[in-house]
């Protein structure tokens, strides 16, 4: 299942947690009317699983702070964090490259 975010605070805490842990951590980027965020989800979940990352939406609309933090102009956008920083940054819905971004 994944949570919600809402403020950096937030974001760097689950990043220390995941980091902690030894876990990969997504935060995935989205919108109610985007309609290529369903797929790219559904594609990040199955990646996801398949290496126990912990995954965290962030709704486009709530949380200006982490959009403009993070610079995101397109959606929908992945950004992938291993050992306390972030490794990758996925646009749009390219399978491939969530699973290998969530693999590295």
């Amino acid at each position: 299942m994944e949570r919600a975010l809402l403020t950096v605070d937030e974001l760097n805490a689950r990043v220390e947690a995941c980091t902690t842990a030894g876990r990969v951590f997504v935060v995935f980027f989205t919108a109610s009317w985007c309609p290529l965020c369903v797929p790219a989800l559904e594609c990040l979940r199955t990646a996801a699983e398949e290496v126990r990352a912990e995954v965290a939406l962030v709704d486009v609309a709530e949380a200006d702070e982490l959009v403009q933090e993070y610079n995101v102009s397109r959606l929908p956008v992945s950004i992938v964090f291993a050992h306390a920083r972030a490794i990758a940054r996925v646009v749009g819905h390219d399978a491939p490259a969530i699973r290998h971004a969530t693999t590295a």
